[in-house]
């Protein structure tokens, strides 16, 4: 890593004489602590650094044109008392410690601007009494260290009032959920493009059930579609066998979801309703009932319900449920909105555009 030298710290690097020095910088509640590698007391930029001559050690500092977080160990023997007394009771764990070189000019006067060498965190602290001398043997972070720590944060109310006591904004999270949100001016056929083509974009919205990218929309001609590709204006085949025209769009954006797999072919969130022989039903009625309650939910989807299904062979036929599987996954889903009496077929099911 290049550093930029003062001109005074240059003519020290190429003089034939040279004398360096170590200031170290720590941080403490009750004060912060200076020391420095020569004898006696140095006062350097309005503090006064402790003398340890030989007794201070310190460890190679290492570099490389790699971003690494390379720490360094520092040591101090034969300390008096009150300096060990404040590395036992100080909380000094992720405090600040600081490394400096200087120098000193011919007159013994250090020049200005020394380097800094290490600038990290103190992290363990280490005491050796003997009886006779006393040895604290400290070990610093480097800065690059918090890269490798993983974040405990999380996405709650509970955690943003760490930073923002009064913030409340998360704590309306749920309640959005079940909210239909579109963006931009409404229109006649649709609202804000979200990347739709043909007749209409997508519009924006949470908590309605809906089908994941992929899922198979018979079309009026026979033919298929992913949902993800119907466009407003499209016609589609509803429960009586006739056409359905799609009004709406909606994508809900990806995020971390439970979706259901009917019978390892229909693949959609707990609330969308499905046709079954005894009537609308979803795998979560009580959700299906508080977001559309204008729509009759006979009960929930289970084993050995008879659903209402269609292909181009069978025609309309009846099919038991006989496997049901959940995941959890990151993905968005999709949802239409049809005129006539509301329904299509998705992947052969029977199912509402609620």
């Amino acid at each position: 890593m290049s550093r930029t030298l003062s001109t005074e710290m240059q003519a020290v690097a190429s003089a034939e004489l040279v004398r360096p020095i170590y200031l170290v910088q720590m941080e403490f509640d009750s004060g912060d602590l200076f020391l420095w590698s020569g004898l006696g007391n140095l006062v350097y930029s309005g503090d006064t650094y402790v003398g340890t001559g030989d007794l201070m050690a310190i460890s190679s500092v290492k570099e490389s044109e790699e971003l690494t977080a390379n720490g360094v160990t520092f040591t101090v023997s034969g300390i008096k008392q009150s300096l060990v007394s404040l590395a036992r009771d100080e909380p000094y764990q992720g405090r600040k410690i600081t490394l400096l070189l200087g120098a000193f000019d011919d007159s013994a006067d250090i020049i200005s601007s020394p380097v800094v060498l290490f600038s990290g965190f103190m992290d363990v602290m280490s005491i050796s009494d003997s009886g006779e001398t006393s040895t604290i043997t400290i070990a610093a972070e480097n800065k690059l260290i918090a890269f490798d720590r993983s974040s405990v944060r999380r996405f709650t109310a509970e955690d943003q009032k760490i930073d923002h006591p009064t913030d409340k904004g998360f704590e309306f999270v749920s309640k959005i959920a079940q909210q239909e949100i579109i963006w931009g001016r409404p229109t006649p056929n649709s609202t804000a493009n979200y990347g739709g083509g043909g007749g209409g974009g997508f519009n924006v919205s949470f908590g309605n059930g809906c089908f994941v990218a992929g899922s198979k929309v018979l079309m009026a001609d026979f033919t298929e579609k992913n949902i993800e590709s119907v466009v407003i204006g499209d016609l589609l085949i509803n429960q009586r066998g006739e056409a359905n025209e799609v009004v709406k769009l909606y994508h809900h954006p990806m995020e971390d979801r439970v979706l259901y797999t009917v019978n390892g072919s229909l693949e959609m969130t707990d609330s969308h309703p499905v046709l079954t022989t005894k009537g609308w039903k979803s795998l979560n009625p009580e959700k299906t009932r508080e977001i559309h309650p204008d729509l009759i939910i006979a009960g929930k989807l289970s084993f050995g319900d008879a659903v209402r299904k269609y292909d181009n062979f069978r025609k309309f036929y009846i099919e038991e449920v006989e496997t049901l599987r959940k995941r959890k996954t990151l993905v968005p889903v999709f949802n239409l909105d049809v005129d006539g009496d509301d329904t299509f077929v998705v992947d052969n099911f029977v199912v509402h555009n609620k």
